[in-house]
Formats: structure tokens, C-alpha cells, sequence
């Protein structure tokens, strides 16, 4: 197997409007945070049908940047937020597509732990 290194990964949050909460959160660089994201993912079937299918997104990490952009009379302010993640885990409808955990050295693809191996000549599975 060749060389496997997990790099850091990032997810950028966009935002039309400002929602206190979110920016009390995303503000401190300090706090670790856990998010959770659902949503339903429409599947074309046959004859113009179509099936949701559930959605999940697990992320760890913490916020590295909180913009909350320009406020003018009319529009919704334009948020963006950044962060910086060391652990995500995306399932859809059920079945676990990825899982990725720096800290732990977990890289799991469509169920497969590709790094079993790594963590047991490390001593530590």
C-alpha cells in the first residue's frame, strides 16, 4: 500500500442573514466544537420519481475565521464562517460512506478501515 497521510480539512459555512448563536459560537478559535448536519437527499427514480434519502454529516474541529461581512439597510448581512476540522464522519441513508478522524488515525471508506493496520503497528487499535 503506498504512503497514506491524512491532511487537515476545512469547511467553510456561508450565510445569507446573521444568526447570533452561530456567531457566539464560530467566534472563539479556542472552543472546540461538534456539528451535526442533516438533510434529505432527493434520488431520481424511474418515470420522473423521486426518493429522499437521509443525509447525516458529523464534524469536529474549530473555527478559525468569523466574518460577518457588510451590514446594509434591506439585505441580509453575507456570513461567512470557517473551519477547521479534524474529525468527520457522512452517512447516507444508513450506510457510512467515510470517516475521518486525524487525531485517531481513522480512515474508514465505505465501511473499510484503511488504516487498521497503521494503528495496530502503532500499538495503538
Amino acid at each position: 500500500m503506498p504512503g497514506i497521510s491524512l491532511d487537515p480539512m476545512e469547511a467553510t459555512f456561508k450565510a445569507t442573514g446573521f444568526n447570533s448563536n452561530f456567531d457566539a459560537m464560530a467566534s472563539s478559535p479556542y472552543t472546540e466544537i461538534g456539528l451535526q448536519i442533516r438533510a434529505n437527499l432527493c434520488v431520481a427514480r424511474g418515470q420522473g420519481k423521486a426518493e429522499g434519502k437521509p443525509v447525516k454529516m458529523e464534524l469536529k474541529g474549530w473555527f478559525s475565521s468569523a466574518k460577518v461581512g457588510s451590514f446594509k439597510q434591506g439585505e441580509g448581512a453575507a456570513c461567512e464562517y470557517k473551519m477547521e476540522v479534524i474529525a468527520m464522519k457522512l452517512e447516507v441513508d444508513g450506510r457510512e460512506l467515510k470517516e475521518v478522524d486525524i487525531d485517531n488515525h481513522i480512515w474508514k471508506v465505505d465501511g473499510v478501515d484503511l488504516l487498521a493496520d497503521f494503528r495496530k503497528n502503532l500499538g495503538i487499535a
